[in-house]
């Protein structure tokens, strides 16, 4: 699974070094600014299954390693249904509601009509509505450790809106900011689907929903697990989505650019060690059922070593920044020495940290995290705006306000781990 996710990555890599040039040659460095400001509003509704997609993939890992079939039928089909359910009435909540918002003000843009905002919200909103939906099937993948067709399903979905959007440049009109939101929203979601029907009409007949299998009292046992999931989301929301709409306010759209792509440039090796990272989640719930504490140390001494090593990876990037992002984008975006020093400090703590937030959800141990992701929540956004404004220190103090977060994290979560793998974890800590 590791081997061929590294491979589809490697894919991804080449086609997000494409895009990113395509999407700036298609639509002003302003407009492309507003679709990522856009994008990162809605990643919010990855909430909206309140954390059910990962009580999903907890439990079935659990099920499937006693080889309860049946038990993982009626837990499939439970979540299907309230998930559905979700996206039926925040459906009609959003086609009641977003007509009467001012979206240049929510946005900070006045060179567009806000009918035509109104109409790119619409499109964005009624894509990730369904791929609420669909990406469902992605638990299942993750919790049978096949993270390999999860990076299948997001490189199919980069090919096809690459060729849109090269298509788009030579044969549409330019700089149509709604045809280009189509495009980046609904190819993927259509992958998402086909494969959805594929997979439950074939080889994961078994796993199939149906409303036959729906069972009441699962969704209890889903949700106990999933609302700690979904505050903890809110809480990484908050974190790492909030960015662009800071910067829009305080700055001005075209200040995403920049801070963006930086963003995307380290970026790479945080996309590489999660791929490594995403088997292990389910495949320590399982060993941690088995009582494989060995093994779960083990592992985890060997991620601190890859970690080491990309740590040089990321000084290595650091270095050659300007040269490199030079090459990939052009002359005219400039990148900051500090605002690259501070995405260099992210990615080293976001990874060392991942590895400890992969253990704790992989054994369903969710306290600290719930506490130090609600603590966050409320410190991050001021900081942001302190660090940028105050102290004058511009992009680069957002997302030095969300390193300061990470840090946290580190220190609570690696705490954590080493009181529950050495089996001196009580009260709080074993929660």
């Amino acid at each position: 699974n590791i081997l061929g996710s590294l491979g589809l990555k490697a894919i991804d890599v080449l086609i997000d070094l494409v895009l990113v040039p395509l999407a700036l040659s298609y639509l002003t460095q302003t407009n492309y600014g507003i679709w990522l400001t856009i994008n990162s509003m809605v990643v919010w509704f990855n909430l909206l299954d309140v954390g059910l997609a990962h009580g999903l993939r907890n439990k079935l890992a659990v099920a499937i390693a006693r080889n309860d079939h049946h038990l993982i039928k009626s837990y499939t089909s439970t979540a299907y249904t309230v998930i559905a359910f979700i996206c039926i009435i925040v459906s009609a909540i959003c086609y009641l509601t977003v007509p009467f918002i001012n979206w240049n003000f929510v946005l900070n843009v006045d060179g567009i009509a806000n009918s035509e905002l109104m109409s790119i919200m619409l499109i964005v909103l009624t894509s990730f509505i369904l791929n609420l939906l669909f990406k469902t099937i992605t638990s299942i993948f993750l919790a049978k450790q096949l993270s390999v067709l999860v990076s299948l399903v997001n490189t199919i979905g980069k090919i096809s809106i690459t060729i849109a959007l090269i298509a788009s440049i030579y044969f549409a009109e330019a700089n149509n900011l709604v045809l280009f939101a189509t495009i980046y929203s609904f190819l993927p979601l259509l992958v998402l689907v086909v494969f959805t029907l594929i997979l439950f009409s074939n080889k994961y007949k078994s796993f199939s929903p149906s409303v036959r299998y729906y069972e009441f009292s699962k969704v209890k046992e889903i949700m106990n697990l999933g609302i700690s999931f979904f505050i903890i989301q809110i809480g990484a929301t908050i974190l790492f989505m909030t960015d662009n709409l800071i910067i829009s306010h305080l700055f001005h759209p075209a200040e995403v650019t920049p801070y963006q792509i930086t963003n995307k440039y380290f970026g790479v090796l945080l996309m590489l060690f999660t791929i490594v990272l995403s088997p292990f989640w389910s495949a320590i719930t399982e060993a941690y059922e088995k009582g494989e504490i060995d093994w779960i140390r083990k592992t985890i001494s060997k991620l601190h070593k890859l970690w080491a090593a990309l740590v040089v990876g990321a000084a290595i990037l650091l270095l050659l920044h300007g040269f490199l992002i030079k090459l990939w984008v052009g002359s005219e975006i400039n990148i900051p020495f500090l605002l690259a020093f501070q995405f260099f400090l992210f990615v080293c703590f976001q990874t060392l940290n991942s590895i400890y937030t992969y253990f704790l959800n992989g054994v369903s141990i969710l306290r600290i995290q719930l506490y130090t992701g609600l603590f966050t929540i409320f410190l991050n956004i001021p900081l942001s705006i302190f660090f940028a404004k105050t102290l004058a220190l511009g992009t680069a103090g957002v997302i030095m306000a969300t390193n300061v977060s990470m840090l946290i994290y580190i220190i609570f979560r690696k705490t954590q781990y080493h009181k529950i793998i050495n089996g001196t974890a009580t009260g709080i800590w074993s929660k």
